[in-house]
């Protein structure tokens, strides 16, 4: 029940829940501990990274990769190196953070009704920005170039970055496609490619 209330706080956008919430990152339940370190990211509190610090990097793999997706949600790259072989569209938050902010801050506003390809550009054009498809086969397979989903928005607490995960969530992450955020668009590229870029991005900062 502990993870579902968490969840539900997410779902209502409660910034303020995440001193209830950060305790239960060291829960005696995994399910319990991955739903709040995700939820604090989720919640994009900069205070909160210092509880997803406090998370041991000699934990398990499931609990590591929880923490590193939220420190990226906010702005904290200390183990985003673990992920660049996954390449998720967490990582966009460090490279871009302009872009994510504008994602993270803009509501959504109405209810949306389309394929994959539709619903990415009817989303990112309220930011904006343009969606580019390097790799068409990101959305082949189960009936993604074909099947219609909807997501809700005129409640005002969908976030425009909360749409784009949306239609991707019930995909496991291996299977979602590579989104890379540039300044005016949104790429969708290969594995390969998105491995390469996020290695080289990782590269080229500041140690």
């Amino acid at each position: 029940m502990r993870g579902e209330a968490v969840a539900a706080l997410v779902a209502l956008g409660a910034r303020d829940s995440w001193k209830e919430i950060a305790p239960l990152v060291r829960d005696r339940h995994p399910d319990v501990r991955e739903a709040a370190t995700l939820a604090l990211g989720r919640l994009g509190v900069p205070d909160a990274a210092e509880a997803l610090l406090g998370i041991p990097a000699e934990g398990s793999a499931r609990a590591r990769r929880a923490a590193a997706l939220a420190l990226c949600r906010l702005g904290r790259r200390e183990r985003a190196e673990a992920l660049l072989l996954e390449a998720p569209f967490e990582l966009n938050a460090l490279r871009e953070p302009a872009a994510w902010a504008s994602l993270l801050s803009t509501p959504l506003g109405a209810d949306l009704a389309g394929t994959s390809v539709e619903l990415l550009e009817r989303i990112l054009s309220r930011a904006g920005l343009a969606l580019e498809v390097a790799d068409p086969a990101a959305f082949r397979g189960d009936d993604a170039e074909l099947r219609i989903r909807w997501i809700p928005g005129r409640t005002g607490r969908t976030r425009l970055l909360d749409a784009i995960e949306e239609i991707f969530e019930d995909l496991p992450a291996s299977r979602r496609p590579r989104l890379v955020l540039e300044k005016d668009r949104l790429r969708v590229v290969t594995e390969t490619e998105a491995r390469r870029l996020w290695k080289a991005w990782w590269a080229g900062l500041p140690k």
